[in-house]
């Protein structure tokens, strides 16, 4: 009877013991589940980035000196790396109707392609635009609230030191405002107009990204140089390549605000992204584009080979900015392509077999059909050339698809 009862009270305190520990497991397991996720709310939702003051904070992680700098915003620091990008430049006067018309009007459109097409991308728009510049930053507000995927860059913001770096904008570049001064003078430049390149100051430094200490730091280290942001070193055209040099990008495209994404370009992206291992991309697709490398239509792989296209983006912003309509082409052609001719693909509807446009490989043809007479870099703005599109060389069609005219 008595061995009975002690048994009896070892299986109840058996049990007891198991329900309690199973119960000090179950309430251990929700505490740290709830302590993890009020951290990880806390990291990302106290955090807001409202770099234009647009009202619409967007939560991303805090910024540390330990991470690397994008060269575009904070912002895009905070998406942290292997960051997909399309990449744009915008300036001029939003209140000139041509210019309106033509390019502005059409950033919504580019926006809404690419998440279309190139899902996961971001699109990135370099500009130079003043924060006293109402209706250019009412603009940006706009899609910066609208599209999560949309990103704008402030060039005057953005200097050439290397990505642990950041230069207060007081350091140099302040009081910018108003006049139209010559690039050659100590101002920042800003590009006015395509058409005729004129330069104007910018008010009112918006958001320095540098700490009280790291900005200590620079300006000793300034006291003997005068440092140049880019919206000085690279014409307006040009600040689309700064992605060439992002250590947060993997891959990029650089496109023109008033070309108009296709699916034929798409298909031609894809497959050097994944049926290819070259670092750069490039397509002809009109007889009419007879450079190297067209400024709009092209693309590079930092995850492939970054240091190189740093390199090469340095090479271009050491060169003195010159006023001509096709000088990013220029430099395409004289610094990045000999550098490339090992590690290009390119696609080509034309001038495939042409010696002065081939590289070390043999270029690929377009893997689609084209429509119509439609063809990659066209815009809404350009209808009138597509009756220069001409049968294509059979050297320059596909293999199973010689019946192809337009190829």
């Amino acid at each position: 009877m008595g061995f009975k009862r002690r048994r009896g009270a070892l299986i109840y305190l058996t049990a007891s013991s198991t329900l309690l520990a199973l119960g000090f497991l179950k309430t251990q397991h929700q505490g740290t589940f709830s302590q993890l996720d009020y951290l990880e709310n806390t990291q990302w939702d106290s955090i807001g980035y409202d770099e234009y003051e647009c009202g619409c904070p967007r939560s991303g992680q805090p910024i540390t000196e330990e991470i690397e700098k994008s060269l575009c915003s904070d912002w895009a620091t905070s998406r942290g790396s292997s960051q997909r990008v399309v990449s744009y430049s915008i300036y001029g006067n939003i209140s000139d109707m041509k210019i309106n018309k033509r390019y502005f009007s059409a950033i919504e459109r580019r926006i809404n392609e690419v998440a279309k097409y190139y899902k996961g991308w971001t699109v990135r728009l370099y500009h130079n635009f003043s924060s006293s510049d109402r209706a250019s930053n009412g603009f940006l507000c706009n899609l910066y609230c609208k599209y999560h995927h949309f990103d704008p860059c402030q060039v005057l913001d953005l200097f050439p030191f290397d990505s642990s770096q950041r230069t207060p904008k007081s350091v140099t570049e302040t009081n910018h405002d108003a006049t139209n001064v010559h690039p050659n003078t100590e101002a920042s430049a800003r590009l006015v107009s395509e058409d005729n390149n004129h330069y104007a100051k910018d008010s009112n430094p918006s958001h320095p990204r540098v700490s009280d200490a790291a900005a200590s730091s620079l300006l000793k280290r300034l006291t003997q140089q005068t440092v140049q942001s880019f919206s000085r070193l690279l014409i307006g055209k040009m600040w689309r390549f700064l992605v060439m040099a992002d250590p947060l990008v993997s891959d990029f495209l650089v496109r023109d605000v008033d070309s108009v994404i296709l699916p034929r370009e798409v298909a031609a992206v894809e497959e050097w992204l994944y049926n290819s291992t070259a670092v750069l991309h490039a397509m002809r697709d009109h007889p009419s584009h007879n450079g190297l490398i067209l400024a709009g239509m092209w693309g590079g792989s930092r995850a492939r080979d970054g240091p190189l296209l740093k390199r090469l983006l340095e090479k271009m912003y050491k060169r003195k900015p010159r006023e001509i309509w096709d000088y990013d082409q220029q430099l395409l052609h004289s610094i990045v392509w000999p550098e490339v001719l090992d590690t290009v693909l390119v696609h080509d509807a034309y001038y495939c077999a042409n010696p002065h446009f081939r590289s070390h490989h043999r270029a690929r043809a377009f893997p689609t059909q084209r429509e119509g007479k439609f063809y990659v870099g066209w815009g809404e703005s350009q209808n009138y050339t597509l009756d220069g599109i001409k049968t294509c060389p059979y050297q320059c069609r596909p293999m199973d698809h010689q019946d192809w005219t337009l190829c």
